[in-house]
Parts: C-alpha cells; structure tokens; sequence
C-alpha cells in the first residue's frame, strides 16, 4: 500500500493497515444432516470498506459411529446466502474412525457493513460431527 506525497493520512485509514481477525469453535451435529449449520461455529463481523476480503479457514470433527463407505462434508456460507467455492470432504470405513480435516477460502465482502460467516455440514447415517470444529476469519479492509 503506498501514500501519496503530502497526501493527508486520517486514523480510520490507518486503522485499517491492520487485519482483524475473528475466531470461533463449536460443533456437535446429528447423523443425516444436510447443510446443517453446525453449531457455534458463526462468527458476525463488521467491515469497515466495500470489497474488503475475508480469508477463512476452518476445521471440521467427523465421527463414525458405523461401516459407512460415503462422504461427509463441509462448507462456509457467507451472509446465508454464498458457499464457499472450496469444501472439506472426510470418509472413513469402519465405526472406530475419526477425522478433523481442514480447509481455507475467501470471501470478497462487496459492501461495508455486518458479515456473518457460518460452518455448515453433511453427515451420513453413521457418522456426526463432533465438538472439534473450528473457523478463523481474517478480514483484510481495502485502504
């Protein structure tokens, strides 16, 4: 980021050189579960310019409770409204198998105001997410 000779520099602007980051945990969702928000793992958030971005990463807790030879899955919802483009996707076999795979993407936040970001999950017959969940959210403001 550059500033310009004699240019005048305000503190919001300032301010805004700085990333903030938000950070929330949770879980525990019931077998069968389709786009199911998971519980805790919401993080609102206000950005202060149009076009900021929000860089996310999140975890996500897969348990078996059985033989099961689909996939579960995960995603992000930005303002109930976009998915993620990039999902976590966990399969296991057998009833002992436990997975806490991970994933990033980014969200461009086209106007100012209030966010919210959300963790959501697919489960199988035999399979829950547990209370390990997890999503960071990093909002870079345009200066």
């Amino acid at each position: 980021m550059a500033f310009a000779p004699g240019q005048f520099i305000t503190a919001q602007r300032l301010n805004r050189l700085q990333n903030r980051v938000y950070f929330a945990e949770g879980g525990v969702l019931a077998a069968s579960s389709t786009n199911a928000d998971i519980p805790s793992v919401t993080l609102t958030f206000t950005s202060e310019t149009d076009n900021a971005i929000a860089h996310c990463w999140w975890t996500c807790d897969f348990d078996l409770s059985g033989a099961q030879t689909g996939s579960g899955t995960s995603r992000l919802l930005l303002d109930g409204a976009t998915s993620s483009t990039r999902f976590i996707a966990w399969s296991g076999e057998v009833a002992t198998d436990r997975g806490q795979p991970a994933n990033m993407d980014s969200f461009d936040l086209g106007t100012a105001g209030s966010h919210t970001i959300k963790a959501q999950a697919t489960t199988l017959a035999n399979m829950t997410v547990g209370q390990y969940c997890a999503l960071r959210v990093e909002v870079e403001e345009v200066v």
